[in-house]
């Protein structure tokens, strides 16, 4: 459901209007959206975060988990990034890290203290 920001800008106009606020210029209210969307965005992972230790149900309807991730799907990408003197870096939109795959195979996470002994194993 796509929501016109333009809509909500004017709605909100109407709001401070009819309370006597004063005026918010779009710029204002393109910082505040902003920061709104963030905030929404960052509480999904919160949310993800006690789904995964929750019982699931198996009614299709009644499925968090699987509602959740139709909202994180929206912001979902794939890039292909560049390999530089062994460092991979993300653009600058790249907010959360999901699979990476490497040479066709998925990269897994360890811990810092993991490095050496996983580089001295293979």
């Amino acid at each position: 459901m796509a929501i016109n920001i333009n809509s909500v800008y004017k709605a909100v106009l109407v709001v401070l209007e009819q309370e006597k606020r004063g005026v918010l210029t779009p710029n204002e209210f393109n910082k505040i959206a902003t920061q709104a969307q963030q905030e929404i965005f960052t509480q999904y992972f919160d949310d993800l975060n006690q789904l995964l230790g929750m019982p699931q149900t198996s009614l299709a309807y009644a499925d968090r988990m699987a509602l959740l991730d139709e909202k994180i799907s929206i912001f979902k990408t794939n890039e292909t990034l560049t390999l530089v003197n062994s460092k991979i870096t993300p653009t600058s939109a790249v907010q959360e890290l999901g699979s990476v795959i490497y040479s066709n195979r998925e990269a897994q996470r360890i811990q810092q203290y993991e490095i050496y002994t996983t580089n001295q194993s293979h």
